[in-house]
């Protein structure tokens, strides 16, 4: 009892009951069946009821199993989903991970080989185990890399220091401008008292000389600097590819940005950077060109200016083993001796580099350059300097247009006759007579401009050989006369 069968049994019998109640009460037949149908009725109606009843309880009871499975249903469906969204989400992390590209190589972040690991490390420990020897070398590493981030977060301290140094060193030059001026006023004061020409027209410096290195840099601004100050006819300008240059700078400047530790670490097949590959390597170069003055064939002697500019020597180059003897009269004029030598080397733990600041010998260097007046010592050689070369101009000018008269007869053969003739000093056709001045003795090695004549007489010959010493008349100049007769010499006498 308690199933919709059971209760469609009931409805059925209750509806016969009640039809044959009604049908004796309508056919008027006893009252004691009519009773006992109804209470047969009442009797159906009660087990309806129950059956009713026992239907309501199954009916609630599958209602609440059936929530209980839309529960679990609903459970089971939320992780199916989120399993399907974590399977697509792997899959886009294996393909992201498939086709990522590290800016670091292989070989700049894998673990350093096992072999070298157990020499270095301290805390190694022999074992058969792949994966206890693979954790300690993580762990190594990681104590490794630790330190390298410290010793870096060092490194970027300094960097910053050093680059407050900077700014302030980058100020104070910027201030200079002004100072310059005011130097540039006093300078002109002074030669305008000295005598000194202005110069009309200064070489400006190239806007690309910032480019260069430090050698060519140097080089450059000697050669513009010389030019601006004896106003010579000499073009100095940068030539080469300023892109390349650009470049070459910015590839120095990362360079420099790394770690000074790594830098060092060269292996031994690499080769070593020196002055000459740099200069060789570098996209640009200084030209200086020469103008020639008007009528100048080459064939005349240099000015002495361009003496000067090439150390002294007339058509010889400085010697390969003396640095900067071109313009070494460039370099005292600037004071360049009395700054203090720099190392060319500096490593990091040499604390000797920071301990000379130049402010500190600023003020014992500009009193002692300024108490040698060095600029004005040079103008005043200069001046003798060119004194003295008019004055030899004038001297030779006479020498080549007058008569030599002939003091010593052809026919003189004794050597002892002819030092005592030598003795009075010889006499021009003018009838002045050449005093012999005190001046020094000529060393070897000094530059000299050499004039020879040579007189035949019968037979004789009679060579007349002058040395002039440059810078004249400092040095006692040198005569030396010859008398031969066919390839025999005669004799041979030299006299000061």
């Amino acid at each position: 009892m308690g199933t919709v069968v059971d209760l469609e049994g009931i409805a059925r019998d209750l509806q016969a009951a009640l039809g044959a109640a009604f049908a004796g009460i309508r056919d008027q037949k006893p009252q004691e069946d009519s009773t006992l149908l109804l209470l047969k009725a009442a009797s159906l109606l009660a087990r309806t009821k129950g059956a009713s009843q026992a239907i309501f309880e199954k009916s609630e009871e599958l209602k609440r199993g059936s929530t209980e499975a839309q529960s679990a249903l609903n459970g089971t469906w939320m992780e199916l989903e989120n399993l399907l969204w974590e399977r697509d989400f792997l899959r886009g992390e294996v393909a992201a991970n498939a086709n990522f590209r590290s800016q670091f190589s292989d070989a700049d972040i894998e673990l350093s080989p096992e072999a070298l690991y157990l020499q270095q490390a301290t805390t190694a420990q022999a074992t058969e185990d792949a994966h206890e020897l693979m954790k300690q070398r993580l762990a190594n590493e990681r104590d490794l890399r630790i330190a390298a981030a410290k010793a870096l977060e060092v490194k970027r301290a300094q960097r910053d220091a050093l680059a407050g140094e900077v700014a302030q060193k980058r100020k104070f030059i910027d201030s200079l401008s002004s100072h310059m001026q005011m130097l540039q006023q006093g300078s002109d004061a002074a030669c305008l008292a000295l005598g000194i020409p202005p110069v009309a027209n200064a070489p400006q410096p190239s806007r690309h000389v910032s480019l260069l290195p430090q050698p060519l840099f140097t080089i450059y601004w000697q050669m513009l600097s010389a030019a601006s100050a004896f106003d010579l006819a000499l073009q100095v300008s940068i030539a080469g590819s300023v892109e390349e240059a650009v470049q070459w700078r910015e590839k120095a400047l990362k360079q420099g940005e790394g770690d000074p530790e790594l830098s060092r670490r060269r292996t031994d097949d690499e080769p070593t950077s020196t002055s000459d590959t740099l200069l060789q390597e570098h996209p640009l170069r200084v030209e200086a060109r020469l103008m020639d003055a008007v009528g100048d064939d080459g064939v005349a002697w240099p000015s002495e200016a361009s003496v000067q500019l090439l150390g002294g020597a007339r058509g010889e180059g400085p010697p390969p083993d003396q640095r900067a003897r071109p313009y070494r009269w460039a370099q005292w004029l600037a004071g360049l001796d009395l700054l203090p030598p720099q190392p060319s080397a500096a490593t990091e733990t040499d604390e000797s580099s920071h301990t000379l600041l130049p402010a500190q010998l600023l003020p014992e260097t500009l009193q002692t350059y300024r108490g040698q007046q060095r600029a004005c010592v040079f103008v005043r050689r200069w001046r003798a300097v060119a004194a003295a070369n008019e004055a030899l101009r004038v001297q030779l000018s006479a020498f080549a247009q007058g008569r030599v008269a002939l003091v010593y007869p052809p026919t003189v053969v004794d050597d002892k006759a002819r030092e005592s003739s030598l003795d009075a000093p010889p006499a021009l056709s003018s009838g002045v007579t050449l005093e012999a001045p005190q001046l020094q003795e000529a060393s070897p090695g000094i530059p000299s401009v050499q004039y020879k004549a040579v007189l035949q007489l019968s037979g004789w010959e009679l060579i007349v050989q002058v040395d002039i010493y440059t810078p004249y008349p400092l040095f006692r100049p040198r005569f030396q006369i010859t008398s031969r007769q066919g390839r025999r010499c005669a004799a041979s006498v030299t006299r000061a």
